[in-house]
């Protein structure tokens, strides 16, 4: 459910993500999801990105209003089984190669490529 409470978002069998508005049950949005959805599905904080964890290892995050696929996050060996936005806009995954994985504040600006590579970019630029 988005934090609004307005739209609901859920993942069929066919890889569609599909928001739908609550006050009147239509559908407002169909996305491609990732070619192996686990089904879990999230909004950002803000109510503007998806996150949908994937059974190739993945997490896709998504605008869901303009429909552009902005990252497909790597950090697990197994099928991601969750995602989930935390209160200060991180994400938080869980997978079958039982690990959890933190990723950086996603609604703080651009979110272009993994997160991982931009910490560590931003910790190799620090040391120079």
């Amino acid at each position: 459910m988005s934090p609004d409470g307005a739209n609901l978002v859920s993942v069929s069998e066919n890889q569609k993500v599909q928001v739908w508005r609550l006050s009147d049950g239509m559908r407002i949005q169909e996305l491609d999801g990732p070619p192996s959805t686990n089904a879990d599905v999230a909004f950002s904080r803000d109510g503007e990105l998806l996150a949908v964890s994937a059974a190739d290892r993945t997490v896709h995050i998504r605008h869901w209003v303009n429909g552009h696929k902005l990252a497909v996050l790597h950090r697990h060996g197994d099928s991601v089984n969750t995602a989930q936005f935390t209160d200060d806009g991180s994400l938080v995954t869980a997978s079958d190669d039982s690990t959890v994985a933190m990723f950086p504040c996603t609604t703080c600006g651009p979110f272009e490529k993994d997160l991982l590579k931009q910490a560590q970019e931003r910790v190799e630029a620090h040391r120079r």
